[in-house]
Order: structure tokens, then C-alpha cells, then sequence
């Protein structure tokens, strides 16, 4: 049975005119399960596609390449290039141009990206720099033990016996992601960009309070005696075991928080918490809280692209390209600036994985002519 990981591996290869013949007939034999058919075709659509939001012949499109595939007289060779005519059509917009990176960027500005560092900021105020390529011991200034540091993760202990709440501050830099395990078992997921402050030992008849700036994905640990609270600077989020995306970065416009599993209530920070009165999501619901008016929208969410990140993942989905730029700039730790403001506000849907961020800016350089210059370490778009 050809898993999900496997298809991807095998598509991406196919695009590319790297699968073998026994690739495409696995490749074959997983369209003839039911459902599958589907399911290549929305993958298609979404990750090899750069393009405007418009309507296609997807039916027509996807009978094409079904034909083709399936049939077994077709060489490997004819079996490429009728898919690489599927890929257009799915795609809209995909060219050769888009397979010739490469060779374009041979003559291009190399860009060079300065590396940031994750810090934890401790409770007396010193800074610590977390080298994500060790694993040691996370010791405070008195010789106590507070948990242990494995690469890109930081587990606390679950044992201290402290009674009053220290903080720690775990910042995470552009280009960077890092995961955090609370004392009580929490397990929180920071993206680029991104703040949290928690208690290193919560508090026995307390509730667990955390606060966070931009985007974290919790799995909150369940405890129904001590309520569990993500803080942002305008929203309090209630749970007492779940699992919710949650992103807050101060310069967007809205505070997004997407429930996957359990139950959630939102809140203004400045309100005592009201379970009544509150905005309770459930699972399969996104939550869009507007920061100008404090409004609140409910609205059915695909689960997967806003959890995509967590898997080194950029989905945009009929995203305007300003909010393009942003996600580009945090998840690559690179500056980019936007002379072409027309494109602004224009929509594209796509799917990038392992490129490399001049690959991406190659992508839209292709598709739609947007051009762009790297000087002084800045993507400038023309």
C-alpha cells in the first residue's frame, strides 16, 4: 500500500521526469484504489500550480491524465510528456520556464542570509543562546536542573517544587522553528517569528497561563482542574486539553486560531472569562478575530494548510501577495521589498516544500513575469 509520503516522493520525482517505470505503475495501481483519484488531483492542483484565483476544467483535465497513465502500452517516455500536458492544464500557468532554475540563477546575485540565533530568556534576566545542533542540560545560575535542551526541542521537568511562578522567554527568529514542552506535559510548536513566555513550573490551583506572539501550534496537555490559557495582546484562549493553531503576529490584521481536536473559547484579554459569553470553536472551525473592531468571524477551515508549517511546509491558498511577502520574509529570514505594487493585493494559490526561497521568487518570476533584484542581501521586486 503506497502511503501518503510515498505519492508525494513519487509525483515529485514524475514531474520532474526522474520516476522509474515501477514508479509509475505504483503510481498506477494507487489511482485504482478509490478515492485516490481525488486526491491526486487536489495535490496536483495545489503543489504544482503557481496561479491567479480563476476557474478551470479540472474534469477534463484529470480524465486526460488518468487515460494516459493507466494506459499500459504507452512508454515511460509518452507517459511523461502527456503528463507534463495534464500539469498545464491543472496548473494554468506552468511553463518550461519553470524547469529551468537553475540555469537561471547561474547568472544571478547569490543571496546571503545572516543566521539568527533561538534564545531563552531566564527569570533573572539572563539570556541564554540555544545552539540547536547540541543537546544538554538546562541549568540555572543556583545549580538546579530545569529541563533538558535535544537540538530544536526544550523539555522542562515535571518535578520541580518551586512555589511561585518564574517565567522563561523562548524567542524564535525568522528562519527558525523550535518546540517547547511544559512542565505539565504541554507541547507547543513555535513557527519564524515568534515569542512565547510561560511559567518554567505552573502552579498547583492556578490556571496555566502562557502568552505568545506570532504562531504556535498546542497540544495542550489535559488537566479540567487548572484551565490552560494561550495569551495574545488582545485574545485569551480558554482549553483545558486540545489541540489548535493559533497565529498572532502583530503585523497582520487578524489573530487566526484554527481548532484540530477538542473544544476552545475565545475571549477579549481585558474581559473576566464567561464561558456564555464567550466564542466557543469546535473542531474543523477557524476563528478570525479582527484587531481594529474586536469582531469574530467562524468559519469552516482546512486543517492541513493551516498546520502545513509544521512540516517545513508554505501553502498559499487565494492569498494576496502582500501576505505572500510576509510568510516569505519569516519562514526564509530574508527582507523583501515590493516596488510592484499592483501585484499587491492579487491572489495566488501554491504549494512550496524544500525550495530554496530564489527558487520560489523564480516561480512567480515565470509564471508571472514578476521580476526581481538581490542587492545588499534584499529581494527587490521591480
Amino acid at each position: 500500500m503506497m502511503t501518503k509520503k510515498r505519492m508525494k516522493i513519487i509525483i515529485t520525482k514524475f514531474i520532474n521526469n526522474e520516476a522509474s517505470y515501477s514508479e509509475i505503475r505504483d503510481l498506477s495501481a494507487w489511482l485504482d484504489e478509490e478515492g485516490n483519484q481525488k486526491v491526486f488531483k487536489d495535490y496536483l492542483s495545489i503543489n504544482y500550480s503557481l496561479k491567479k484565483d480563476m476557474v478551470f476544467d479540472s474534469l477534463k483535465a484529470y480524465e486526460a491524465t488518468m487515460n494516459n497513465i493507466k494506459s499500459k502500452k504507452y512508454s515511460r517516455k509518452f507517459l511523461v510528456q502527456k503528463f507534463y500536458r495534464y500539469a498545464a492544464l491543472v496548473a494554468i500557468v506552468i511553463t518550461a520556464g519553470y524547469f529551468s532554475i537553475n540555469t537561471y540563477y547561474a547568472n544571478r546575485s547569490k543571496l546571503t542570509v545572516d543566521e539568527k540565533h533561538v534564545t531563552l530568556l531566564l527569570d533573572n534576566g539572563e539570556i541564554r543562546i540555544l545552539n540547536e545542533n547540541i543537546e544538554e542540560h538546562l541549568v540555572d545560575k543556583q545549580g538546579n536542573v530545569l529541563g533538558v535542551q535535544n537540538k530544536d526541542q526544550l523539555m522542562y521537568n515535571s518535578n520541580q517544587g518551586q512555589e511561585s511562578l518564574l517565567f522563561n522567554t523562548l524567542t524564535v527568529p525568522y528562519g527558525k522553528k523550535f518546540e517547547v514542552t511544559l512542565s505539565d506535559g504541554t507541547v507547543i510548536n513555535l513557527n519564524s517569528g515568534s515569542t512565547l513566555r510561560y511559567p518554567v513550573k505552573f502552579i498547583e490551583g492556578k490556571d496555566r497561563k502562557v502568552y505568545l506572539q506570532g504562531e504556535g501550534f498546542f497540544n495542550v496537555a489535559e488537566d479540567k482542574n487548572h484551565p490552560f490559557i494561550v495569551n495574545t495582546n488582545q485574545v485569551d484562549v480558554r482549553v483545558l486539553g486540545t489541540q489548535f493553531n493559533m497565529s498572532s503576529y502583530e503585523e497582520d490584521l487578524n489573530i487566526k486560531t484554527v481548532l484540530l481536536e477538542g473544544s476552545i473559547c475565545l475571549y477579549h484579554k481585558d474581559s473576566i472569562y464567561n464561558h456564555e459569553s464567550s466564542i466557543i470553536l469546535k473542531p474543523g472551525l477557524m476563528a478570525i478575530w479582527e484587531r481594529a473592531t474586536n469582531q469574530v468571524n467562524l468559519n469552516e477551515a482546512d486543517t492541513e494548510l493551516y498546520t502545513a508549517w509544521l512540516h517545513g511546509e508554505l501553502v498559499f491558498r487565494h492569498m494576496p501577495f502582500e501576505s505572500i511577502i510576509k510568510k516569505l520574509e519569516r519562514h526564509y529570514n530574508v527582507e523583501i521589498i515590493n516596488n510592484n505594487q499592483k501585484i499587491g493585493s492579487e491572489k495566488f494559490t501554491a504549494r512550496f516544500d524544500t525550495e530554496t526561497i530564489e527558487k520560489v521568487m523564480n516561480s512567480f518570476r515565470v509564471n508571472y513575469n514578476i521580476d526581481f533584484v538581490i542587492e545588499n542581501n534584499k529581494i527587490i521586486i521591480q
